[in-house]
């Protein structure tokens, strides 16, 4: 992520989460990362990490996340309108993989 106030308005809006985007937040360790900005909803927890220059690869762009949501449609619908877009859209309908179930 390379925009604290951006971020933290999306997952706002289509999520619910709860962060802080004028704080500096806390600095990291880890390379590529230039600070930890946390977030919650209830008692979820979890982070933004501020990527520096050298932590962000044109070959890879992002992570792989999941969210649980009540609705897909609704979050799908949530997200567009916070300016998002829907990548890859795989059928509710399909069977899961044998495991996944």
């Amino acid at each position: 992520m390379t925009d604290v106030a951006r971020a933290s308005k999306f997952y706002n809006s289509v999520l619910g989460w709860e962060s802080d985007a004028t704080a500096e937040g806390r600095p990291s360790t880890l390379a590529g990362t230039k600070s930890v900005h946390f977030f919650q909803k209830g008692i979820m927890n979890g982070a933004f990490h501020l990527r520096d220059a050298a932590g962000v690869d044109a070959a890879r762009p992002g992570a792989v996340t999941t969210f649980l949501v009540d609705s897909i449609d609704d979050a799908l619908a949530k997200a567009e309108a916070a300016g998002g877009k829907t990548v890859v859209w795989v059928s509710p309908f399909l069977p899961l993989p044998a495991g996944r179930g």
